[in-house]
Order: structure tokens, then sequence, then C-alpha cells
């Protein structure tokens, strides 16, 4: 009964989503599917996937999974040319709430372990490299990115994107922004509107945020 109230809530047997989910699981070329896994498109989710992306995955998740009916917000996935998503580290379950927005750059990396929910709001923009744990708990509103955006900032041994590291079992706060270089230890703590940029060891509780000035006298270029 439990399946069956699923489908129904999150209209996944609506014809626009189903033609959705048979698309990215069925009649690409380069998605990947462990048994039993699969990506279940809703209704408002928007999937633009370059075919030279690759998409593994490893355990069931839903894209646009929402809390109550009537919603259209909406949701998206976005991958560029030889970009990577993987889902997944075996069985499990996982939630991509409504209004999140994933976008994944050219020939960048970004992997989900399995048992992870990602809720309203959040976004993800990989631009070389993110990597998030099992069992993770990613709140409303929490932005996770490995980069400045693509603007290069005129200082020396400046890097527009180092690699994200988040570890399994790590619970993030709403509003938190997780930024390039950042690395969460195992059953880390994010507290809400938290920002981190460098290492979290294993099991600590995080709050408040780093502001202060790193550098002076310095320009960016578009």
């Amino acid at each position: 009964m439990g399946k069956v109230d699923t489908l129904l809530t999150q209209r996944l047997l609506n014809p626009c989503a189903l033609l959705r989910t048979l698309r990215v699981n069925m009649l690409r070329r380069n998605t990947v599917r462990r048994p039993g896994a699969c990506l279940l498109c809703t209704p408002y989710s928007v999937v633009d996937v370059h075919r030279s992306a690759v998409v593994d995955l490893r355990a069931h998740v839903t894209l646009g999974f929402k809390k109550y009916r009537g919603s259209r917000i909406e949701t998206s996935l976005w991958m560029d040319d030889g970009a990577r998503l993987t889902i997944g580290s075996g069985t499990g379950r996982n939630a991509i709430y409504h209004g999140c927005d994933i976008q994944i750059f050219k020939s960048a990396s970004l992997e989900i372990g399995s048992d992870t929910v990602i809720n309203r709001n959040a976004q993800i923009i990989c631009q070389d490299s993110i990597s998030i744990g099992d069992g993770c708990l990613i709140s409303r509103d929490v932005v996770i990115r490995d980069n400045d955006g693509g603007h290069k900032i005129n200082v020396d041994g400046y890097q527009p994107a180092v690699p994200v590291t988040i570890g399994n079992h790590v619970w993030i706060g709403q509003g938190a922004m997780i930024l390039k270089g950042a690395r969460i230890g195992d059953g880390a703590i994010i507290g809400a509107g938290a920002i981190v940029t460098g290492r979290v060891k294993a099991n600590a509780l995080v709050m408040a945020d780093p502001s202060r000035t790193f550098a002076k006298d310095i320009s960016w270029e578009n």
C-alpha cells in the first residue's frame, strides 16, 4: 500500500513523468543502472542531460519529491558535456525534493550516496567534484558548490574550483553554505546558516560562519 500511495501522491504515473523516467533510465546510451535502481521523475521535474553525460544509478531516487499534493514547484537536473552523476552506493532510496537545482558542468563529477535526502530548494553546483556520503540529511535552502561561479579572481594561487567532500551521516542545517574546498567528516552536524570552506572533523558540531577578510585590494574578471 505504501508504494501505491507514493505513486499516487508523487504522480509518478503521470504520462509526462513516465516518459521522462523512461527516457532517462532506458533510452539513454550513457545511463548505467544496477538491478532495481531507477531515477523516478515527477511531473514538474526538468531533466536536461547532455548525450555524452553519464548517469550511474545504484539506488532508487525520486527527483522532485514533495510532501503535499498540488505543488508545481520545478525541480531541475542539468548535466553538461562529459559530466557524471552517480547516485547510491548499493541498495537504498534517495529523495531530491521539489525546488532543488542540480547543475553539473563539463567533465565534472557529482556523487550522492544511498539513503540521502536533499530537501526543498537546495542547490548543488558542481564544476569539478562533489561527493556526498550515505545517510545524509541536507536541509532546505542549503547551497553546496565547489566553485565561484566561473569568474576569475586576480590573486596569486587562486583556484576557480576545489573538490568538496561530505562524509556519511552528515546533517546540514537550513541555509548553510558548503563552499569550495570543504571537507566534512562522518557524523558531523553543520548548523543552520553556517558557512563551511575548510575541514570539519568527524562528529563535530559547526555553527556560525568564518566571516573575515582573507585578502585585500583584489580585482576580478567576468
